[in-house]
């Protein structure tokens, strides 16, 4: 083959190679126009683990929020897809949106306003001056699920102060059937929220402690409800007697 022959073919190749480079630069230059999309509670904080809310919970957790920022100003659509991609509720359609964060909020029910089956969702955007359409990674879950709490079997307890004048702390025992949090209750009023636990066998303490002061001396009829991550509270459980004598 003609030596000439070979060279146009080594610049072509040459060529090919420089084009297809700057084609993948400019591709990265070109930032996607949405971002942080998250999921976020009652409290506006960024949920980063089992993103749970409950629509029936009749509580602050009854809603999704789910936040996004644009880099520029555009034109939205924003529905929420289930396990099988189905569009199951329109949020906005065709709404304009200023540079910046925004927040939705869903309340976990379908066009007709029927509460959706319990299962994982996503976020899809369609941004119309763009172009383009994004589905979340992030997904998000429906939980309607009320947890069962059941207290162990034990004697009576007592709080009293010990030599030091140091009053003791009662240890009171129970199963939650999934990960929560306990809501000690003293004579049906609820006086301590323990941190979340793992589903299972779990402790909460008290000191006979109410408001920062020990309650008078007296019986006291001690139960428990917990709360999971939805924000669905169980039922009260069987309460225990807890005898406090107070100096």
């Amino acid at each position: 083959m003609p030596r000439f022959i070979l060279a146009f073919l080594f610049l072509l190749i040459i060529g090919g190679t420089v084009a297809a480079f700057a084609a993948t630069e400019l591709v990265k230059l070109d930032k996607s126009p949405v971002t942080r999309i998250v999921f976020l509670g009652p409290d506006s904080e960024v949920i980063s683990y089992d993103r749970a809310f409950a629509p029936m919970c009749e509580c602050a957790s009854q809603r999704a929020i789910l936040g996004f920022t644009l880099r520029k100003l555009e034109r939205v659509t924003a529905s929420v897809l289930n396990e099988e991609n189905k569009v199951v509720r329109v949020l906005i359609q065709k709404k304009r949106l200023v540079r910046g964060p925004h927040e939705l909020l869903w309340d976990g029910r379908d066009a007709d306003g029927v509460v959706v089956v319990d299962g994982t969702y996503r976020l899809r955007l369609e941004l119309l001056r763009s172009g383009r359409n994004f589905v979340s990674p992030m997904v998000f879950r429906t939980d309607n699920q009320v947890p069962n709490v059941r207290l162990r079997q034990m004697p009576s307890l007592m709080i009293k102060a010990g030599d030091d004048g140091v009053y003791n702390k009662v240890t009171v025992l129970y199963f939650s059937n999934e990960r929560s949090a306990p809501i000690l209750n003293v004579d049906g009023v609820p006086v301590r929220t323990g941190k979340m636990r793992q589903a299972g066998e779990s402790v909460i303490k008290w000191s006979g402690f109410v408001g920062g002061a020990l309650v008078p001396s007296g019986d006291y009829e001690v139960a428990l409800r917990v709360r999971d991550r939805a924000g669905n509270v169980s039922d009260l459980t069987e309460s225990i007697l807890v005898t406090v004598k107070a100096k």
